[in-house]
C-alpha cells in the first residue's frame, strides 16, 4: 500500500509540474509573439526588415502584408497548447519530455539539432525527436511551427476568422477553441487524434 501511494504521488506530481512549467512560460511567449507582431506591423513602410521574423514566420516565401502578419503571427491559445502537451508527452512522462523538454512531439531532419532517435522508428526514417534546452525553447518551436508550416494553415485560417469575430481581443469561447483544434488534422497520423484532443480539453477543464 505504501508504495502504490508513493507511485500515485509521484505520477500526480509529474502530472501538476509540467502543466506548470508549460504555464510559466506561455505569458512569456504569448507576448513575445505579440511584440514580434508589432515589429513586423511597424516594418512594413520601412526599407529595412527584421529579417530573422521574415523567416521565422515564412515571409521570404509568402508577401509581408497586414493581411498575412495578423493571420500568422498570433500566440496559441494555452488551452490548445496545454491539450497537446498532455497528449503528446504523455503527460509529461515520455522520455523526450523528460530529458529534451518536448512536450510536443517535434521532429527533425537537421542533423545539426539535438534529438532522439524513436526506439520504434521505421526502418529507412532519418528523423529523430528534437531535443530542447528548457521548456521556453521548445514552447517556441512549437508556436513558431504551428504559425508558419504549411500543415497547419487550416488553423491559421479558423484562429483569423475568430479573432477578427472578437476584434482580435485574446479571449475565446469554449466553442472557439474547440473550433480551432479541428485545423490540427495534420499534426498526427493518428485518425482519431482532434477527437483525443477535443476529449483531453474537456475533461481536463482546459477549455475553463
Amino acid at each position: 500500500m505504501k508504495y502504490i501511494l508513493i507511485f500515485i504521488y509521484i505520477t500526480v506530481f509529474l502530472q501538476a509540474s509540467s502543466k506548470f512549467e508549460i504555464e510559466l512560460n506561455y505569458q512569456k511567449n504569448y507576448l513575445k509573439i505579440l511584440n514580434e507582431q508589432k515589429i513586423l506591423l511597424h516594418s512594413l513602410n520601412k526599407k529595412d526588415k527584421p529579417q530573422n521574423l521574415i523567416k521565422k514566420y515564412g515571409f521570404d516565401k509568402i508577401p509581408l502584408t497586414k493581411k498575412n502578419i495578423l493571420k500568422r503571427v498570433q500566440p496559441i491559445p494555452k488551452e490548445i497548447m496545454l491539450a497537446q502537451a498532455y497528449l503528446e508527452s504523455n503527460n509529461g512522462n515520455s522520455r523526450f519530455a523528460k530529458k529534451g523538454y518536448n512536450y510536443f512531439g517535434i521532429w527533425t531532419y537537421n542533423f545539426k539539432d539535438k534529438g532522439f532517435i524513436p526506439k520504434k522508428r521505421e526502418k529507412g526514417k532519418k528523423h529523430r525527436v528534437q531535443k530542447f534546452n528548457s521548456t521556453e525553447e521548445a514552447i517556441n518551436k512549437y508556436t513558431e511551427i504551428l504559425n508558419s508550416a504549411i500543415f497547419y494553415n487550416k488553423f491559421r485560417n479558423i484562429r483569423k476568422k475568430i479573432l477578427e469575430k472578437y476584434n482580435y481581443k485574446y479571449s475565446f469561447k469554449n466553442n472557439d477553441i474547440l473550433y480551432m483544434v479541428e485545423g490540427l488534422n495534420k499534426y498526427s497520423e493518428d485518425k482519431n487524434y482532434i477527437n483525443k484532443l477535443k476529449s483531453i480539453i474537456k475533461e481536463r477543464k482546459y477549455d475553463n
